[in-house]
């Protein structure tokens, strides 16, 4: 609607109308002919273009762009679907191992490049079946365009599908509809039906057919496998293959029958390719195999309780086909295998089970050998049969004989058995052992006598709890076979558990009947072990209090039983005691009893000793001894030589002993010091001065003591007291000191004093005694020219030979000292040492001959200071140095010539002597001297 200046609108009709283009197929539908599969067929199709433009033409699946774009939805949502699931599982991988990480990337762009193929893609035909060549092209105008619709069918079936012609300058597709048939192989069998007739069971017929193929192509066969569990039984060789146009195939067809009756059986072939399958039927009737035994009956006569017997038979298959058997006998037990004799005398089975053995589930007593098998056409097999009874009764049952895929019970012969347990009586029903030792095993012999014409198996019962009676008994050999009409004797081993007369009974059972057993009535008398002693008196005499005095009493068992013997004392607190206090003699043996004496007073004293003999008569044995000593016990040696040792004269030597009351009186001692020495010691008031001439010769004042004295003189220990006694000892100088301590007490309530302690005292009191090497030390040093002085060293040794320990105190002064560590060159003028008694110390001495700067010779002595911490005693090494030079003396320091006459020549001599070890050489020289230097 254009606008004008004026303001005007004007309006302008415009008209169109659109048309198709003039393109049109020459047929609208296409039939093309029959085609076997496998192969191809085509028919043309021309497209016409009536108009004047250039048109372009492509084949479609769809009728309309709106089909193709549902269809690529369709793709994008499956493609979507399948990308999240593979994100999902990809993203599970990656939790695992998370250097996956890194592919995500790669993941997520192929699936968008798969998304960019759907949405780029054209849509042109695609199929397996038809096929359009070519697919699209372009069209001249006034001209025409050939396409080859081409068919390839896969299956033997009509084929229908309309494809779409689209074509620019068109609103609509031109559509074209497509027909073809399949065609498969022509293939058939040269019969239908096979009769078979009467064949036995399990045997194996073979059958020939011939397969023909009457087409044009090859034609791929395969056998169908059967459903049922009769077609089953066929097989086909070969089972497949492939057969050329105009060939034949020879299929060998075996059948082995597994089921008796007539059958009917339809077989099949699947032919690739080919609709319906080839057919061929099978029929027949399958018989079973015919046998018998050799035997009519099983007949195993009377057989004993639990022995086995055994029957032979012969089973012959009379027909022309093996056959698999399986031998049973119904109305057998579904338990265990029936237990045997000799089993329950091998392995001595409790007899309880004997009692339980028809209780429960009845036991499988027939045993077949071989229960099952094949045998051969016209072959005989021979069966065994075991029969071993767990049950006292009559047996009629058959044998029953299965046939495999034929039937149960397809024959049948009788068993005819009788089960009985033989009659066995005890020869000896009463058995008298007399006397017996408590717990010691008798053993004695039960006799047994079968008189029946069949084994029969014995078990001797075990001895219940409640059944003991005082007597325990067992048998080493309990169970056995007896033979028919024959005597056993089982060994039975007593044992008496009480004193006195005993009696028990003593079962034994026959396996079968158990619940009668048989009684054997045994006698004994009890009695204990026999001791006897070798004295019932022990006198020891005068022995020392408070000490193990022993004696032996031997004690012998005379009978064939430990003898379990308690030995104690009769009063409650006794001086006596017994080891061991229990013991155990072994037959015909003997120990020794041990009896301690330990006086705790210097009375006489006596006891008795009771022996208690387990399961027999207490023995007693009197036994006496008078103390002596005292029993006044110290906690360390003291006496009867109290040797005190070495010590240092400058200390004091203390000794205490704790004295313990350990008798039963009480003690009131006295103590008393006999033969020390004595010592001069002087008066603690002040002595007179030594520098007043008055007193020099007056004697210094103090009195006499002895060397040891003893504290507290008097001691009052009543039963279990204690009190400590002090012994100290001084001396003035080195010296051996001898003397006796004696204590004299009354005892309890006696009237007067018994020496009770003698103790000889016996103390040294030493001084240091050092052993120096060397004792003096002298260090020379000569000083040659152009050699520098340098420190000397000189070893000195020493050591300790008193027999106390020492702790030595060394001083001296420069320029000597002690190398304290060679490596550091470090020196000390004093040190501390302690040496023990008999060691040695090497001290290395250094002398510096450089401690003065001069030239002149020079001698310099020292001390060696060591002193004693234990002792005021002080030893000395003397240390002398000497450093030579080369040194001239003068007899005089200064030559005066006086007055000299001009022109006149006076001489003076003057002496020169070479005081030193060394050569000195000299030279002479004058050095000018200022006149005011002469004047001063």
């Amino acid at each position: 609607m254009p606008h004008a200046f004026s303001c005007e609108d004007i309006f302008i009709h415009l008209y169109g109308a659109a048309t198709d283009i003039n393109v049109r197929l020459d047929k609208n539908s296409v039939m093309i002919e029959k085609t076997y599969i496998s192969l191809a067929n085509q028919r043309v199709v021309s497209i016409c273009n009536r108009s004047d433009v250039i048109v372009h033409f492509q084949w479609k699946a769809f009728a309309t762009p709106e089909e193709e774009e549902q269809q690529k939805i369709r793709f994008i949502s499956d493609l979507m679907t399948e990308e999240e699931e593979e994100t999902n599982r990809f993203m599970k991988e990656c939790t695992e191992d998370p250097t996956l990480r890194e592919q995500m990337p790669l993941l997520a762009r192929t699936f968008q490049n798969r998304r960019h193929l759907v949405e780029d893609d054209t849509m042109l035909l695609s199929d397996d079946i038809f096929i359009i060549e070519p697919v699209e092209g372009d069209i001249w105008p006034n001209s025409t365009a050939e396409v080859n619709v081409i068919c390839r069918p896969k299956e033997a079936k009509v084929y229908y599908q309309t494809v779409y012609c689209d074509i620019t300058g068109r609103e609509t597709r031109l559509p074209l509809r497509i027909k073809c048939e399949g065609l498969g192989p022509k293939v058939i069998l040269n019969v239908d039906q096979v009769e078979i007739g009467n064949v036995f069971i399990n045997s194996k017929q073979s059958y020939e057919l011939v397969l023909i193929n009457k087409g044009d192509i090859s034609a791929a066969y395969t056998r169908i496998p059967a459903r049922s569990a009769l077609g089953s039984c066929f097989c086909f060789n070969p089972s497949e293959g492939t057969l050329l146009p105009g060939k034949y195939q020879l299929l060998e067809v075996t059948f082995k029958a597994a089921i008796l009756g007539n059958f009917i059986v339809d077989l099949f072939l699947s032919v690739k390719g080919s609709p319906e399958p080839i057919q061929v039927t099978f029929k027949g009737h399958v018989i079973g195999p015919t046998f018998h035994f050799n035997v009519p009956v099983l007949n195993f006569g009377e057989v004993s309780f639990g022995f086995p017997k055994t029957i032979s038979c012969c089973l012959t298959n009379t027909s022309l086909v093996p056959m698999s058997i399986k031998l049973r006998v119904p109305s057998d037990g579904t338990g265990e295998i029936s237990q045997t004799s000799f089993s329950q005398a091998s392995e001595h089975k409790s007899i309880n089970l004997w009692m339980n053995i028809e209780s429960g589930a009845r036991p499988k007593e027939f045993t077949i050998n071989p229960s099952g098998g094949n045998i051969k056409s016209h072959v005989g097999k021979e069966i065994q049969v075991s029969f071993c009874p767990n049950t006292v009764k009559k047996y009629d049952m058959p044998l029953i004989v299965e046939v495999e895929n034929v039937g149960l019970e397809v024959l049948a012969i009788p068993i005819v058995a009788r089960c009985i347990v033989p009659n066995v009586e005890v020869v000896n029903q009463q058995i008298d052992l007399g006397r017996c030792f408590l717990k010691h095993p008798y053993e004695c012999m039960i006799k047994l006598q079968n008189t029946n014409d069949l084994p029969a198996c014995y078990g001797v019962i075990p001895q219940g709890l409640d059944n003991q009676q005082g007597i325990l008994y067992s048998s080493p050999e309990p169970y056995g076979i007896i033979q028919a009409c024959s005597i056993v004797e089982i060994p039975l081993v007593v044992e008496p558990q009480q004193l006195g007369e005993l009696n028990i009974e003593v079962y034994i059972a026959l396996f079968g009947k158990s619940q009668f057993p048989l009684i054997v009535h045994v006698y004994c008398i009890g009695e204990g072990p026999v001791v006897h002693l070798n004295s019932t008196k022990i006198d020891w005499g005068k022995i020392k209090v408070l000490t193990d005095v022993p004696k032996t009493i031997c004690l012998s068992n005379e009978s064939l039983i430990p003898a379990r013997v308690t030995a104690k004392m009769t009063l409650e607190k006794s001086k006596w005691r017994l080891e061991p206090s229990e013991m155990v003699i072994l037959p015909l043996q003997h120990k020794d009893l041990n009896v301690v004496a330990h006086l705790d007073d210097t009375i006489w004293s006596e006891d008795k000793v009771h022996l208690e003999v387990e399961n027999s008569h207490t023995r007693s044995i009197h036994v006496q001894a008078t103390g002596i000593g005292t029993t006044i016990v110290p906690n360390k040696p003291f006496g009867p030589i109290l040797n005190l040792g070495a010590i240092f004269s400058s200390e004091v030597c203390r000794y205490s002993v704790k004295l313990t009351n350990c008798g039963r009186r009480r003690h009131q001692m006295y103590w008393k010091m006999i033969g020390f020495p004595q010592i001069f010691k002087p008066s603690p008031q002040e002595q007179p001065s030594p520098r007043d001439m008055k007193y020099r010769d007056s004697p210094v004042k103090g009195h006499y003591v002895p060397t040891f004295k003893v504290r507290p003189l008097r001691m009052d220990l009543r039963p279990g007291r204690s009190d400590v006694l002090t012994l100290e000892g001084e001396s003035n100088g080195p010296m051996v000191v001898d003397g006796q301590l004696i204590c004299d007490a009354i005892i309890g309530q006696q009237s007067g004093k018994q020496r009770i302690m003698r103790v000889n005292v016996h103390c040294e009191f030493i001084a240091p005694v050092l052993e120096l090497s060397p004792k003096h030390l002298n260090f020379r040093v000569e000083k040659p020219k152009h050699v520098k002085l340098v420190p000397q060293y000189t070893p000195l040794t020493l050591k300790n030979i008193s027999p106390l320990p020492l702790t030595l105190i060394l001083k001296m002064e420069g320029p000597f000292g002690i190398i304290e560590s060679m490596d550091r060159e470090t020196t000390i003028i004093s040190k501390t040492v302690k040496l023990d008694a008999n060691e040695h110390l090497e001290l290395l001495i250094q002398f510096d001959p450089s401690y003065k700067d001069d030239l002149h010779s020079r001698v310099i002595e020292e001390i060696l200071t060591i002193r004693y911490l234990e002792h005021p005693h002080v030893d000395y090494v003397v240390l002398r140095g000497e450093v030579h030079f080369p040194n001239l003396h003068f007899e005089t320091s200064v030559v005066d010539f006086g007055c000299i006459i001009n022109d006149t020549e006076v001489v003076r001599y003057v002496e020169m002597t070479n005081c030193s070890p060394l050569p000195v050489k000299y030279r002479w020289s004058f050095r000018a001297v200022d006149p005011l230097e002469w004047s001063r």
